[in-house]
This record gives structure tokens, sequence and C-alpha cells, in this order.
């Protein structure tokens, strides 16, 4: 074998190989042997790759290298450093976990040992070597890393091309690390590292040691294996009790398998273990034993093998194992079994039937009969050293004790297990104190005697039941009553009823029954009332202005049941204590509140102090003040006066009286009669109510109206809340108008235009009475009609055109000037409404006779005319 890409010094290369050493079975006919080898199939990067027996790796200390992927696992140091290799085999896929482990077999190969480039003996300063093995403490991985770089030639022993293999400083180095692979440093790189670099194995104990010598193989001269015979290397056989052991507790389950570490006990020597034997040329990744053409013995040539392009698709370390397999036993964990149940319940219990041989034991069924249930096992694969559980459960239908049997059917026959059904009565519960009569309150324990109870009872003397108090602590007992318990537990019946009368005549403290507690007091003196008690033989009354003070009342002891004590009548708070005497002693006190009799003068509420009265009727309201039984009203015109109005007592809380309008100071005085005497008394004033007339404000009084429509507009006046309108021609009257009452302040009215004198008089509403008034006097509105000045009435016109010419007239606006051959026609002329006082007109002249009508124009309308007649010009 070409040792030329490594530069490993001192190195052992462990090979796994098959081999056989047959144990001495203890039965020999069921006595089995299993060789545990490589991948039937290829390889994957987990515990336990698809397809394989075994595991192995290499451990490089000097960088995370791994050998998985190479053609070696190297054990020693040297080139790499410190190198560890590691096997596992996975025996519990292979062999029942019942089985005795009689005896574990490993062979291994050497390849080669010592020298640079594979030359025994280079460097090394022995040639005997010894490697152990120990137990592996933690999980690992057989790598599969793979490289994608150009991959080298490996060559075998006798030179022929093996494989191909990408090696870090030649094969002896290994292979970089890939994720997942072991290392010296990670137990799966480059996460999980190991607690102890080089691997975690128990250095404490040796599993077995075989001691590696220069005579295991022949070599070339060059350090390779001869290609000639005898070229197979000699057999290293590892066995031992503690490897047995070993494999025992794997199988068994009592030791986790994570395999064995391979360990150099010399620090000088290197070496290693060829998977391949270095003679396998023939490459089949599917045959079983790899011909070859230089090997003699196949089984002892190749058990790991190589794809032609490099990848790693297995190991093949072999682990002979000898073992025997027990039969099947059925141990039962009982015998007979005791169940407890209560009415209307289920009680259970468990037994579980073990195999404590070593083939399967099948349960067929398990089965019992009412008021019995069974479940669990029936139908039930039981493997070696494993069991299964029955429940039994327990339904009584009434109290006592049932029997019966549960029938079990193995693969080994039938057994049974006696049944027993149990419904016992609780304990009835028990009593800390026993019935009687007591002068002092009893505090009162319950206990009983079942475990788990749970114990229910009453107080009236009525049978108790689950629904009645449940029990959690001490009763006090204060008054005579009748306990009665039962104890109720899972699993039995509820006990009988247990039933203690107590009578208990205890002091009972004296009861203040008069005043009531919270009322309050009828007066400055006040009767303390109150109960006898109960063997009470005095009484101490305490009153203050605090609680549990006596600033106020501090007596006794007193035999009687009453006291007459004097109190503030501030309206404060009185606190009463009352202590009754018990045995010489005050040893017992009950404790009141009371409000103090307090008295208070009425108060005026209506109407408001300071303000003004709203008439000559006025009703005086207030409030009925406490502790008050009548009253007086003084009204008048000085402070404390009563010059208007002094009476009383009254009964009321009112008072209407009638007071003068003129808007002076009214002063009351209200007294409050308090125990016969107006002894309280409050001082108010107010403005006497007023009201002024209203007063006409257009057209000024005096004045001449303006038209025949005339609109009198008034002031609304005080207080005052309608008025009344008389117009008369004479003062006083209301020949004219006589309006009201009206709401407003003006009225328009229809006068006469005489030029005569017009009387008002405006009556203001006060109280309801048009009692308020004041008078005016105008002159009434008057016109007169325009009169034609020219020509002279009567006279004879002087030709066709004639001017007529009038005067203005008084409160005339306008004119129309009618002329005609009729009286008031207007045949001739038909003109107006002119602004001027003269007209021409053209007129006949036939000497006949013309009539002319002037209008005059006074508020727009020609309400005003004179008349006039002319003789015509006459032509010759």
């Amino acid at each position: 074998m070409q040792m030329r890409h490594h530069t490993m010094r001192h190195a052992i290369l462990l090979i796994a190989l098959a081999g056989l050493l047959a144990g001495q079975a203890l039965w020999a006919q069921t006595s089995q042997t299993v060789t545990i080898g490589g991948c039937t199939t290829n390889g994957t990067n987990t515990t336990a790759p698809t397809g394989c027996q075994s595991q192995v790796s290499t451990l490089y200390g000097a960088y995370n290298n791994n050998s998985s992927a190479g053609p070696a696992m190297f054990v020693g140091s040297g080139g790499g450093g410190v190198k560890n290799g590691l096997v596992e085999f996975y025996v519990q896929n292979y062999i029942p976990s019942g089985a005795v482990v009689t005896s574990a077999t490993l062979t291994m190969y050497v390849n080669m040992i010592a020298g640079s480039a594979g030359t025994p003996g280079s460097g090394d300063t022995t040639t005997t070597h010894p490697v152990a093995l120990y137990d592996m403490e933690k999980p690992w991985t057989q790598a599969v890393t793979t490289s994608a770089t150009p991959l080298t030639t490996w060559y075998n022993g006798d030179f022929t091309a093996y494989g191909t293999y990408n090696p870090v400083g030649g094969h002896g180095g290994g292979y970089q690390a890939a994720t997942g692979d072991p290392t010296w440093t990670y137990q799966y790189y480059p996460t999980t590292t190991w607690t102890n670099p080089g691997g975690d194995y128990d250095a404490t104990n040796q599993i077995a040691v075989y001691t590696v010598t220069s005579n295991d193989c022949t070599f070339n001269s060059n350090g390779t294996l001869y290609t000639t015979a005898p070229y197979n290397c000699a057999a290293q056989t590892w066995t031992s009790d503690a490897m047995t052991a070993d494999v025992q507790a794997w199988v068994s389950g009592t030791k986790t398998n994570y395999g064995w570490a391979f360990i150099n006990l010399d620090a000088e020597t290197p070496g290693y273990y060829n998977p391949t034997g270095g003679y396998a040329t023939a490459i089949d990744p599917t045959a079983s034993d790899q011909g070859t053409t230089d090997c003699t013995t196949s089984d002892a040539c190749f058990r790991g093998f190589w794809t032609n392009s490099g990848s790693l698709l297995g190991w093949a370390p072999t682990l002979t194992v000898e073992y025997y397999v027990p039969p099947a036993v059925s141990t039962l964990s009982e015998t007979a079994m005791t169940i407890s149940a209560g009415p209307s319940s289920t009680g259970q219990a468990t037994m579980t039937i073990t195999n404590t041989g070593g083939s399967d034991l099948t349960v067929t069924s398990a089965t019992t009969s009412a008021p019995f249930s069974a479940s669990g096992c029936s139908s039930a694969t039981v493997k070696a050293n494993q069991s299964c559980t029955i429940t039994v459960g327990f339904t009584p239908t009434q109290s006592g004790t049932v029997t019966g049997t549960l029938a079990i059917v193995t693969s080994l026959g039938s057994q049974s297990v006696a049944l027993t059904g149990n419904t016992p009565l609780a304990a009835a519960p028990t009593f800390s104190v026993a019935a009687g009569t007591y002068t002092s309150a009893q505090t009162v324990t319950l206990s009983d005697t079942t475990s788990g109870s749970a114990i229910y009872y009453t107080t009236d003397g009525s049978t108790p039941t689950t629904s009645s108090t449940l029990y959690s602590g001490p009763i006090t007992v204060s008054a005579s009553q009748t306990v009665s318990a039962i104890a109720v537990a899972s699993g039995y019946w509820p006990s009988s009823v247990s039933s203690a009368a107590y009578v208990i005549n205890l002091p009972v403290a004296a009861v203040i029954t008069s005043p009531t507690n919270g009322s309050t007091l009828t007066g400055a003196s006040t009767t303390f009332t109150w109960s006898a008690g109960t063997n009470v033989s005095g009484y101490y009354l305490w009153l203050g202005t605090t609680a549990g003070g006596h600033d106020l009342v501090n007596v006794g002891p007193l035999t009687g049941t009453s006291y007459t004590a004097t109190l503030p009548t501030t309206g404060g708070t009185v606190y009463a204590t009352l202590y009754s005497v018990v045995n010489g002693t005050p040893s017992l006190s009950n404790t009141y509140s009371y409000t103090e009799y307090s008295v208070s003068a009425a108060a005026m509420t209506s109407p408001t102090n300071g303000s003004t009265l709203t008439g000559a009727s006025t009703t005086f309201t207030w409030s009925a003040g406490t502790n008050v039984s009548g009253y007086y009203l003084w009204l008048g015109t000085t402070a404390g006066g009563h010059d208007l109005v002094n009476i009383g007592p009254l009964t009321g809380t009112s008072y209407t009286a009638t007071l003068p309008t003129t808007g002076g100071t009214v002063y009351a005085t209200l007294y409050s009669v308090v125990n016969g005497t107006p002894s309280l008394s409050n001082t108010y004033s107010y403005t006497e109510y007023s009201s002024t007339a209203a007063a006409i404000t257009s057209p000024a009084s005096g004045s001449t109206l303006t038209g025949t429509s005339t609109t009198f507009t008034w002031s609304a006046g005080t207080n005052v809340s309608g008025y009344y309108l008389w117009l008369g021609t004479t003062a006083g009257g209301h020949d004219l108008v006589n309006v009201g009452p009206l709401t407003g302040t003006s009225y328009t009215t229809t006068l006469p235009t005489t030029g005569g004198t017009v009387y008002a008089t405006l009556y203001s509403v006060v109280n309801g009475t048009p009692s308020l008034s004041n008078t005016y006097s105008y002159t009434e509105y008057s016109s007169t009609a325009a009169a034609i000045t020219s020509p002279a009435n009567g006279s004879t016109l002087t030709g066709t055109s004639t001017t007529f010419t009038w005067s203005a007239g008084t409160n005339v606006s306008g004119y129309y000037l009618w002329v005609g051959t009729t009286a008031g026609g207007h045949d001739l002329v038909n003109v107006g409404p002119l602004t001027g006082t003269s007209y021409t007109a053209t007129l006949p002249t036939t000497g006949g006779t013309v009539y002319v009508t002037l209008y005059s124009v006074v508020n727009g309308t020609p309400s005003l005319s004179n008349t006039y007649s002319y003789t015509e010009a006459a032509t010759n």
C-alpha cells in the first residue's frame, strides 16, 4: 500500500473485519449467534444509518478532521497529532431485549504499524503497542464527509488503484469535517462539543486490551503489505467479560449504547487499521463479500467499500455475539385484590403482568363479572422484562363484602386473581366536649378515624346529610343547642349520626330599651331605661361626647334599670355605655349613640329678605324651626317695630298682611315660641310695593290734533297690568272714546275736526283695578274751505277768458274747479287737483248763467267746497 500522501509518525490503523469467537451457550438448543457488520445499503449521516449495522470514525487531535470518508481508522499519534478511533455496533436492532448474552467477540486486522510513509519501525522505539477499549459516554455519528475538490488516487497494497480520496496532509490526516461530523472537539461539528476533547469515554474502566506487534502483518521494504502470499494480516481477536457485560447491558437497556473508543496506551505508537485489508481491487457495493483477485479469504479482505467516485458508502466493523433467549414467564403483581367503594361510586385498583422471561408473552384476555370490571392487557404482547397493566373496577350495589375472580389467559395458560369488594361504613364522628350543661360558651372539635373522611353537621338537632354544613374547624357553642354529625369518605357508606346536646347558661348584658339607639333626644332631661340582663347584679352608665367617654355622666353601680340625666341641647352626639355587673365585675357592656335635643328658630322663606314686595297684599311664609310650638309676627316702619302688624301666637307657618304701597321700608320680626315663650327670633326688611301711573307721551297735552285720526301713545307705568282710555268733549267725559282694558301702550281713534276741545283720561290698572289716572286736553283738528275772491260772485263776466282767483283756505292741500251750465255741473270746466290759487278758463259768451264749484282738498280728499254763479259775457 503506497503511503506517499501521509505524514503519520506514530499511529495504529485499526479495521473492523469479520471474526468469530463462538461462546458456550447455556441452553444449546436455544443458543444463537449473530454477526453485526457494516452496511447492506448506502449509509447516511445519522446515529443509526439506514441499512447499516455499525459506524466508525477517527478523531484527530491536531485539527477538525474525520477519517470516515477515508480508507482507514487510525489510533495512536503522529501526523495530525493524537488520534482516537470510535466504533459502535447497533446490537439492539439484532438481538432480542430479553436475550442472555454469553460472549462478544471483535476481530481486528493490522494493516500497518510505525514508520513514516509506512516503513515498519521507522522512528519507532518499540514494535509492541497496547490498544484498549473504553465505553463511550456520549452519542456521535459516522461522518459522510465528501469534497468538491479533485480527489487523489488511493492505492492498495499491490499498487493497484483502489479509489480516490481528498485527504488533508495525506490519507492519515483525514478529511476536513463537514456539518454533523464527529471530531476531536465536536460530537457533531460544529455545534455540540465533547466535554473532554478527544471524545467522552470512561477512562477508568478498560473493556479490553490488545497488544499490536509488528508480527501481525508482513510488510514490503517500502512499508506496504506483500503482494504475494502470505499477504493477509493476522486477526486480532478482542474479547473479555467486560465486553460481554457491555453488550448484555445494551441489549437489556440498562446502559445506553454509545459504542467503544480505541485508545493507544503508549504515547509513541503510530498505526492504523485498514478497512480494505489493503487488497481490494474489485468494487461491488451490493456483494456481501467483495470478491477480489488478491484475497484468499473473502471474509478477511473487505467489509468497507467505496464507489469509484471516492464517496463513503459505509463501514463494516464486525461484532460476533452469542446469546440465548429464555422462555417467557408470566408474573402477576397480585394474587388477591381488595377494592373499596362507596355507594354509587366506583373504586379502582391496578395490577401488572410482567414478562420476566426472554421471549414474548401473549395475553389473550383478562375478564371478570359484575360488580367488578376489568380493562387493559387483553390481546396484548408483552416483551421481555416489560409489563402491561390491568385496571379492576368495583361498583357496589349494596353495602357489605362481595367476592369475585379476575381470569387471565396468556400464551402460557390460565391464571386467576381473587377479588374482594368492600363497602364499609365510615366511623361515626366524635366530639371533643361531652354533652351537658355549661355556664360558658364551649369550643367543640369534631374528629373521625376514617382516613380522608369529611364531616357534615347541623346545630338545630336535625339529621345531617351531605347538604349540611361541611366541618372545617372548631364549632363555638354559645347558646343551648344540639350538634349532630356524620362522616363521609370515599369507598365508605356514610357513618351513623353522632349527637351531643349542650345547655349553655351564659350571662346576658343589659340592653338600653329607651331612648332608641340612634334617636334624637326630646329635651334636656332624658331618662335612660334598660333591660335587667341575665345573671347581672348591677349597672354602670357612662355618657360622653366621645365613644366610650364619660365626661357627661359617670354613675354606678346602680341596682335599678333606669337613670335620668340632664344633657346639653346643642344637637351634638352623645355616646352611651351601659355596663352589666357579673360576679361583682362590670364585665359586659353595650354601646349606643344619640343626637342631643336641639332648638332652632323659624326662618322666613318668602318673601326673600331685602326684596321688594309685589303688591299691597303680601303672604309671609317661614320654616317650622326645631322644637318650636308657635310664632309671633311683627311688621313695622321702624326696626323692631310693630305699627303695621302685631299678631301671634300663630300655629301655622304663614300669614298674609296688607301693607302700604308707598315704596317705603317694612321691618319684620319673626318670633319662635319655645317651651311656651317667644324666645328665639329672626329679623328681616323689605321695600314696600309701589306703582306709577302710565302717562301719555304723544300727542303732547294741550296741542292741536293734526287730523281726524289720532294715535295716543303712553308710557308703561310701574307695576301696571293694563290701561283704560277715555276721550270726551267735557273734562272726565268719555262720550267720544271709552276703551279698555288695553295691554298695549297705544291706541288710534277718529275724532271730530271742528276745532273744539277734546278731554283725555288714561287709567292705569294696578292689582286688577284701574286705580291710577292722568288727564289731558287737546284742540280738535279743523280746516276752512278756499273761497273765490275774483270775479265777484253774481257778477257778469267780461269776456271769453276769465281768471278765477281764490283764497288758500285752512289746512287745505289742493283744489278742484268745476264750471258748468247747471248748479254743481262741470260740463264747461273740470280741473284739479290744483296746487295754485287761480285758474283761467275760456267760457261761452251767450249771456247765459255759469255755475262754479271750488273744492278744497283736506287730508287727501276734496271734502270742502264753495259754490258761485256768474252771467256770461254777451256778444252784440
